[in-house]
C-alpha cells in the first residue's frame, strides 16, 4: 500500500522535478525542498489532530492511513534530497547540512513507522525546516561568491 501511494504521489512531481531539475539553480531545488517540508509538517499535524479524535491511541484506520500518506510525503521529501546531492556540485557548507537533514528525516521515518507520534517528532521536523534555511542560506552565499 505504501509503495502504491509513493508512486501515485511521485508520478506529478518526477516528470516536472527530473526535466527541470537540472535548469533549476539551487534556491528553488531548496524552495522546493522546503514546501515539501511544510506539507510534512501539515501531515503530521493533521495526524495529531487524528490521534486526539481517537483519543491519544494511534491504532485507529484513519490514523494508520494519515501514517502512511505522512510516511510517503517524507519518502518523497528524501528523494529530492539524495536528488539535490547527488546532482550538481553544492558547498561543503551545505553538504553537511543536508547531511544532518538526511539523518533527521530517516529518524522521522522510523518514528512514523513505530507510531511513535511525539513532540520530539515535531521538534525534529521544526530542526529540518531550521537546517534547510541554513543550507539555502550557505549556497546564497557560495553563489554571491561565484
Amino acid at each position: 500500500f505504501i509503495d502504491e501511494l509513493l508512486k501515485q504521489l511521485q508520478a506529478p512531481k518526477s516528470g516536472s522535478g527530473s526535466a527541470s531539475g537540472k535548469s533549476k539553480g539551487s534556491s528553488q531545488e531548496m524552495q522546493s525542498l522546503k514546501k515539501q517540508q511544510e506539507k510534512l509538517k501539515q501531515q503530521l499535524q493533521k495526524l495529531l489532530d487524528e490521534m486526539k479524535e481517537n483519543g491519544g491511541k494511534s491504532d485507529g484506520s484513519k490514523v494508520g492511513d494519515e501514517i502512511v500518506k505522512t510516511l510517503a510525503e517524507q519518502e518523497i521529501f528524501n528523494k529530492m534530497l539524495k536528488d539535490i546531492q547527488n546532482g550538481k556540485s553544492i558547498s561543503p557548507e551545505t553538504d553537511k547540512k543536508l547531511k544532518e537533514i538526511k539523518n533527521l528525516s530517516e529518524r522521522n521515518i522510523d518514528d512514523l513507522i513505530n507510531k511513535k507520534i511525539s513532540p520530539e517528532l515535531f521538534n525534529r521536523n521544526q530542526k529540518i525546516l531550521s537546517r534547510l534555511l541554513e543550507a539555502e542560506k550557505a549556497e546564497k552565499e557560495r553563489d554571491e561568491e561565484k
